[in-house]
């Protein structure tokens, strides 16, 4: 009996040990890539490399959502693109 109690929580803790999902196979980028365009200021901003002053309520005209890790690229409208 004292052999069925000891290995029970043993055998509980193994399973829980087991269970546990690697984060090396966690993703590290945002699943979606969003593409906006910028006005002139926000453009001034992000060449002067200080896009982190570009506010998220200025981001208001999306030209393109697509999956990051999607084979194809997508097509895009001809503009100026800038990788941020």
């Amino acid at each position: 009996m004292k052999r069925f109690l000891l290995l029970c929580p043993l055998l509980f803790l193994a399973l829980l040990a087991c269970a546990q999902k690697p984060l090396t196979n966690s993703r590290i980028s945002s699943y979606y890539t969003y593409t906006y365009k910028l006005n002139d200021v926000n453009t001034q901003l992000f060449i002067s490399g200080r896009q982190a002053q570009i506010k998220e309520e200025s981001l208001t005209e999306e030209v393109a959502k697509y999956p990051t890790d999607h084979p194809e690229s997508p097509i895009l409208p001809r503009v100026i693109m800038l990788k941020y």
